[in-house]
């Protein structure tokens, strides 16, 4: 125990070396603010993108060292549609996060044809970068979003390329751009036609059947025009039914379509195509009266079958070919077709339902167009319609007729002054094809009334 002495004197050394008083402590620094959990971060990022406004938070947050945050933020700028935004959507198309330049080039899309200078060539560049195949189908439908004859190059090697999605985002991009009103050359129409039937892909030849309904047939290229119809032609037999119903309605845009392949397609066992093909057999004109006919009576043979019982999928179909023979309305084999069917769904046995009484009035409507006034309308329905839906199809049906304008006004006045808004707008649309000055008369008021907003929305134009 020689040295027991020492471990107290170094305790005395440690706290001051004898000082009568230890010395002070130095105050203790302020303690750091914690970083924000990613919730909270989440949260910021949701509140800064629903201000709807180019905030410092979201600028801040593209350039984080976090490609979670940065790609909420850039799909908050996508959202914004501000062209002050574009310079970071621009910088989010070089990101290492490929989630992060997708959201970049979903931004630049957005603004469709109002996109700012620079913005096809921004992404035409991103995409000739692009290794991944998801993101290159995306940057091809943004391009085609904004982009005029620049961006063809692009969609017409995107046909080629081979990842499927590649290829149908092509088909979908080049269709946009018959959404956008803009034509294109026939020779790519027929590559369109080509990969809509020889690609091994039923996505991809979905998409391009879609581009055909969109995108206007070539008028001055009959050739051209003749061998796309060809390829629709064998699409309306593919095996996927989502094909066979966008190849169906796209034959309805071409002239002198096969009318006996659109007449088989009508009895098609998917609805939707069945739907499609009676929309494309009602524009042929003339010519196909008598085939359309044939195809409504199998279709009512159909729908009123024991088994079927006027619901569902089927009863769509009925009405669809119903409504889309009013072409053909006083042509006698249609009249005739027409007539047959308001006395059959009469007939039925059992108590009525709504769907019946829909189906009753369809038909009633066909008839009264091919007799010239809404006589059977006035009591379709056997009991299950409602009067104001028996009223928008009768003043939609006055606007349709021929001649007898005086006594058309007259019912259609009456119309609107005991109808809902409903009925409003259907005989305010319907006025606005009368040359009488009772009918301008009438579209003025009902802009001057309480529900001018029905006129003003509605997707006729009266003036």
């Amino acid at each position: 125990m020689r040295w027991g002495w020492v471990l107290p004197l170094v305790a005395w050394v440690s706290m001051g070396c004898g000082d009568d008083e230890p010395q002070a402590r130095p105050a203790a620094e302020t303690a750091p603010e914690p970083a924000p959990s990613p919730a909270d971060r989440r949260a910021e990022l949701v509140a800064a993108t629903d201000a709807r406004r180019l905030s410092d938070t979201l600028r801040e947050a593209a350039r984080s060292t976090d490609a979670g945050v940065r790609r909420q933020a850039v799909l908050g700028l996508a959202r914004l549609h501000d062209p002050a935004a574009v310079p970071v959507l621009r910088s989010a198309l070089r990101d290492p996060d490929a989630a992060v330049r997708r959201a970049g080039s979903l931004g630049l899309g957005a603004f469709e044809d109002a996109a700012p200078s620079g913005v096809s060539d921004a992404i035409l560049g991103a995409l000739a970068a692009e290794r991944e195949a998801d993101n290159r189908a995306a940057m091809l439908w943004d391009l085609s979003r904004v982009a005029g004859d620049e961006g063809l190059p692009a969609l017409r090697g995107g046909l080629a390329a081979n990842e499927p999605p590649v290829r149908g985002a092509a088909c979908r991009g080049l269709g946009f751009y018959g959404v956008r009103g803009r034509a294109l050359e026939p020779a790519l129409l027929r590559r369109i036609a080509a990969r809509m039937v020889d690609d091994p892909d039923p996505g991809v030849r979905l998409a391009c059947s879609y581009a055909l309904t969109r995108l206007a047939p070539p008028v001055d290229a009959p050739e051209d025009a003749a061998a796309i119809v060809e390829d629709l032609a064998r699409a309306a037999d593919d095996e996927d039914p989502e094909v066979r119903a966008m190849a169906v309605r796209a034959l309805g845009r071409y002239p002198s379509p096969p009318a006996d392949r659109l007449v088989a397609r009508t009895g098609d066992p998917d609805w939707r195509v069945a739907v499609q093909a009676f929309r494309s057999l009602g524009k042929l004109g003339d010519s196909a009266e008598g085939a359309y006919a044939r195809a409504l009576s199998a279709r009512l043979d159909r729908a009123l079958a024991p088994d079927t019982g006027l619901r569902g999928p089927e009863l769509h179909v009925l009405l669809t070919a119903l409504e889309s023979a009013a072409p053909f309305a006083r042509g006698s084999p249609v009249h005739a077709v027409a007539a047959e069917a308001l006395e059959r769904i009469e007939r039925l046995e059992g108590e009525p339902d709504p769907d019946r009484g829909r189906a009753h009035c369809a038909a009633a409507a066909l008839v009264d167009r091919g007799r010239g006034w809404p006589t059977r309308l006035m009591r379709c329905g056997l009991g299950r319609v409602a009067e104001s839906d028996r009223q928008v199809v009768m003043a939609s049906v006055l606007g349709e007729l021929p001649g007898a304008e005086r006594e058309r006004l007259v019912l259609l006045e009456r119309l609107y002054r005991g109808g809902d808004a409903r009925v409003r707008e259907a005989v305010i649309t319907s006025a606005t094809g009368l040359s009488l000055e009772g009918g301008a008369a009438l579209v003025l008021e009902g802009l001057r009334s309480e529900c001018a907003c029905i006129v003003t929305q509605s997707r006729y134009a009266v003036f």
